[in-house]
């Protein structure tokens, strides 16, 4: 499948995913939201797809010209049910994600930031966790000390480690490119932490910049790629590449789609009596997450 954005009668932009086969045909195709941008589409352990995209009709317009997109996520069956959404995000931001990952408990991570409004505030960097029903668990913001809507903190990736932490590599036009540890909260309520901090080596230079790539080689050893301005006076022409070897970084967590296979709980069906049915749903509670069931 794939996801992106359209537009539709008046100009106005959708969420827009398709379903495509082998020889490249569409077999459907759906379109969601109201001045809406699709971004990432990932599958899940329950056999469903999360799609996550940019709304600004939770909140409207700022002023004519201005809007607040927050995040809409949605999730969809292969073969397009839309079997729920959830609306995330702060009021009066502008919010944009930079990637999104399933997790080992069903849930989610958007991994992005936020603007708030007005726009002389600095972006902030966002870590979003959802879990298995799109319900936010908990939010970890990076703050920059200046900048304003466009500039700031971002956080551009994560990844769930095998002892239940998260790694983030983030950084931003005032914040130089780095990896944190967070550690999810012990109690519902409670914010997320950071555990420890490794900031780009070259701390002389004013920031890292450009698209930046960890690699693991082995369990507790990655390699990152990225850009840096080697002359931050000349920012177009003077953009260095840089690598790195990181040891010791937490093994990553594997989401287990093999050993257990997305499946449905089988459903039956018998009459007590003449004006009564009882319905059963058995085995929903072996499988990796929860469960939609459907009648057919």
């Amino acid at each position: 499948m794939s996801v992106g954005w359209g537009a539709g009668s008046g100009h106005i932009s959708q969420t827009k995913i398709r379903r495509l086969d082998d020889a490249g045909q569409v077999v459907w195709q759906r379109r969601m939201g109201y001045w809406s941008y699709g971004y990432f589409m990932q599958p899940l352990l329950d056999g469903s797809y999360a799609v996550v995209s940019t709304d600004p009709t939770r909140y409207g317009r700022i002023n004519q010209n201005l809007f607040r997109y927050d995040y809409k996520v949605y999730r969809i069956t292969a073969s397009g049910t839309v079997l729920d959404s959830a609306w995330l995000g702060t009021a009066g931001a502008w919010e944009s994600p930079f990637q999104v990952k399933a997790t080992t408990d069903g849930g989610l991570l958007i991994c992005g930031f936020e603007s708030p409004f007005p726009a002389s505030n600095p972006r902030r960097g966002t870590l979003i966790k959802l879990d298995s029903t799109f319900q936010e668990q908990w939010k970890y913001t990076i703050y920059a000390p200046t900048g304003d809507a466009e500039s700031g903190a971002e956080i551009q990736d994560a990844w769930e480690t095998a002892a239940g932490r998260f790694i983030i590599q983030g950084g931003g036009d005032t914040i130089p490119t780095m990896l944190r540890e967070i550690l999810p909260p012990s109690q519902p309520g409670q914010p997320a932490t950071m555990g420890w901090g490794w900031g780009f080596p070259l701390a002389t230079l004013p920031v890292a910049r450009g698209p930046r790539y960890y690699v693991y080689e082995s369990p507790q050893t990655a390699y990152g790629f990225g850009g840096y301005y080697a002359d931050f006076n000349d920012p177009v022409d003077d953009m260095d590449f840089y690598q790195c070897r990181l040891t010791g970084l937490p093994a990553p967590a594997v989401l287990d789609y093999c050993r257990h296979p997305p499946s449905r709980p089988v459903a039956t069906m018998s009459a007590l009596v003449g004006d009564s049915i009882r319905f059963s749903v058995n085995g929903a509670l072996q499988t990796a997450g929860p469960r939609y069931a459907e009648i057919s």
